[in-house]
């Protein structure tokens, strides 16, 4: 693993009130079904033939192992995966979601004080960003002007939030730059398998001077 520097940005406007106190729970609801490189990109990254298989099956392996490991580093989430937050109580004026960037909300339901399941209108709430395009911050639920959040019943799952993370359905979605950070390491996984160590490699440093561009706010 590869270490890297840790960085603070300050995103909260002072008049806005932060969602504070409450329980959260967070699950995945659908895991990605494409992955932000393909075997192809890999292959003219390590000059290999596309009708060269031999190493098709360790390549995957390798995209699977990247994209974890440069999604946790950043605390970004490159292609489409859906996830459900729950909450125990709903206050302040905005809800930070666990990942960034947020391409939509699928839907906030809760349970009223009679405990019958509701759906939150979208008049009462709106994605960061205002229409969800990506990458505009898009990691927060914002209260609208002149509305209030509903009363709830008494439970600690009173409250689910789903919503679609990425930059998109494709590989060809994300950024070239988080792709090139992916394919320095895909680089050095395959090029020196076996090793104990990258801190010495050029290639390490070339990754971690694009990932900390967008490391997340706490490194690990």
């Amino acid at each position: 693993m590869w270490l890297l520097c840790q960085r603070r940005t300050k995103l909260d406007n002072p008049r806005l009130k932060r969602l504070s106190g409450a329980y959260t729970s967070l699950t995945q609801h659908t895991a990605k079904s494409v992955f932000p490189i393909t075997i192809g990109e890999v292959k003219k990254q390590l000059e290999i033939a596309d009708s060269d298989t031999a190493h098709d099956e360790y390549l995957q392996n390798i995209i699977y192992a990247v994209t974890q490991v440069y999604e946790n580093d950043t605390q970004q989430k490159m292609t489409n995966e859906t996830w459900n937050m729950t909450l125990d109580q709903l206050n302040g004026d905005y809800i930070d979601l666990h990942h960034r960037p947020v391409s939509s909300i699928v839907h906030i339901k809760y349970y009223d004080t009679s405990n019958t399941q509701q759906t939150l209108d979208t008049s009462v709430y709106a994605l960061d960003g205002t229409t969800g395009t990506v990458p505009g911050g898009n990691s927060r639920v914002l209260l609208k002007y002149n509305q209030d959040w509903p009363d709830l019943a008494d439970r600690w799952d009173s409250v689910e939030i789903r919503y679609v993370t990425g930059y998109g359905s494709t590989a060809a979605s994300v950024p070239q730059v988080h792709k090139q950070a992916m394919l320095l390491m895909a680089t050095m996984l395959f090029e020196h398998r076996g090793e104990p160590t990258f801190a010495s490699l050029k290639l390490g440093a070339a990754y971690e001077y694009l990932a900390t561009r967008f490391i997340r706010p706490s490194y690990p």
